[in-house]
């Protein structure tokens, strides 16, 4: 059964993405659920990546840069003594070496020297373009490809006491834009030894967690649809009346109970209406999550 939502459905999913799917294939099944074909996702799970999709659903979906903006947690496990072109186990091997022993590993001093702000090399086989091509094209055509070093900062990395397939597993906690497959390249170049990434998983973006739910939804599943004003619950929000709800329409702006901030919500009862920010008590739209007028 469809959900009716006055302008039609608004929210948020929080899918836990399986192995195997793309993060597009995964929302494929929305459209109809939803009765929209406005669905969209924040921060990318490639098919050999698991965890965490936060889908965005109608007029959600123009939230969805606030979403993906936020700190990325994953759970990754490092194979040593492998390189593949795709820095995973789905590429092509170009080298094996005896891989040390990561019980002799001093971990905790290596870690420390990958947090913090960095300067990191994206994957060859990455989506960013080089003149106008991804660069994982240009590496199925036979190219080389020389992505240049950009800036990352690595909030968290620790060793967890669990393996994986007798690959040790750590926790990252990164910035927007941060590669898991670059990270764990450099931490095999630190060691002497080529490395990849044998297991990667996100389980969490900003404050949302991997949801307790199916992996993806089968014929008899319907997804949760969060409103905007519970899955933003951090953010400042005032509730307003009729007549400034006409007024958000022509996109207004309104004078505001809350301290300057950039985020805040206005609702109408439980509804969003519309996000903004607010400096000396006037609110100022930014995303009209109804209908303009």
């Amino acid at each position: 059964m469809k959900r009716h939502v006055p302008g039609g459905p608004c929210g948020f999913v929080l899918l836990d993405k399986p192995l195997g799917p793309s993060s597009h294939q995964a929302l494929s099944g929305f459209k109809r659920r939803f009765g929209t074909g406005r669905i969209g996702h924040a921060g990318t799970l490639d098919p050999a990546a698991s965890g965490l999709l936060v889908c965005a659903v109608g007029k959600a979906t123009r939230l969805l840069n606030e979403v993906e903006a936020r700190e990325k947690e994953y759970l990754f496990a490092l194979r040593l003594g492998l390189e593949t072109d795709s820095l995973d186990l789905q590429g092509a091997v170009v080298r094996t070496t005896l891989a040390p022993d990561p019980a002799s590993i001093d971990w905790d001093a290596l870690l420390l020297h990958f947090v913090g702000d960095i300067s990191q090399v994206p994957p060859a086989v990455s989506a960013l373009r080089v003149d106008g091509i991804r660069a994982y094209e240009l590496v199925r055509q036979g190219k080389t490809v020389e992505l240049p070093p950009r800036p990352v900062t690595i909030h968290s990395l620790e060793m967890l006491p669990e393996n994986h397939e007798g690959d040790p597993v750590f926790r990252l906690r990164c910035s927007k834009g941060t590669y898991v497959r670059s990270l764990a390249r450099d931490l095999g170049e630190a060691l002497g030894s080529p490395a990849c990434v044998s297991l990667l998983r996100r389980t969490a973006i900003g404050p949302w967690r991997v949801p307790d739910q199916p992996l993806l939804p089968d014929e008899d599943f319907e997804p949760p649809l969060l409103p905007v004003a519970a899955f933003l619950s951090g953010w400042p929000r005032f509730q307003i009346g009729e007549s400034d709800r006409q007024a958000l329409r022509t996109g207004k702006s309104l004078t505001c109970p809350l301290p300057d901030t950039d985020q805040a919500l206005a609702l109408d009862g439980d509804e969003a209406l519309a996000a903004g920010r607010v400096a000396a008590g006037i609110f100022r739209p930014s995303l009209l999550l109804i209908d303009a007028q």
